[in-house]
């Protein structure tokens, strides 16, 4: 990133997946639950807005908390095969580098519905789950923010 410099790109990948939820539309309860069974290989800090949650390529990723689905896709800024979840109140979550998915674009999921599948697409060196808390337009650290224990970091 060049100092002073911004990030329309990722701007752009949100906006393009921004589809209106119906209003019958799942809306969650921020009472988020770990996606996916895994260690934790990269935690958050300022230059990674997410955690990354590693385990075997085509472990089981699950919705967070339940939600609308804006986005299901490749994402060109690094990110790869991404989804991107809208659980109302300004409340967003990201599942990325993703090998398959499980749901599609504008239907709602339920919390813990099977989302996708764990891969290593986009700028990754690995199977992983790079997963991301979105409020109001500010990234949050999920170790904290989602309920249950916190996965342990991965053995080196």
């Amino acid at each position: 990133m060049v100092p002073g410099g911004s990030k329309p790109i990722v701007q752009r990948v949100i906006q393009r997946g921004n589809i209106a939820a119906p209003g019958n539309a799942l809306k969650g309860t921020a009472n988020f639950q770990w996606p996916t069974s895994a260690c934790i290989s990269q935690y958050f800090w300022g230059r990674h807005p997410g955690l990354d949650l590693a385990n075997s390529a085509g472990t089981a990723v699950n919705a967070a908390d339940a939600g609308f689905v804006e986005f299901v896709g490749w994402d060109n800024t690094g990110y790869g095969n991404m989804i991107l979840v809208n659980h109302g109140n300004g409340t967003l979550t990201r599942y990325a580098h993703l090998s398959a998915f499980a749901i599609q674009a504008g239907q709602s999921v339920q919390k813990g519905q099977l989302i996708g599948r764990i891969g290593s697409t986009g700028r990754s060196t690995g199977p992983h789950l790079h997963f991301e808390i979105i409020v109001n337009g500010v990234h949050r650290n999920p170790v904290g923010v989602v309920q249950g224990r916190t996965p342990g970091r991965c053995n080196r």
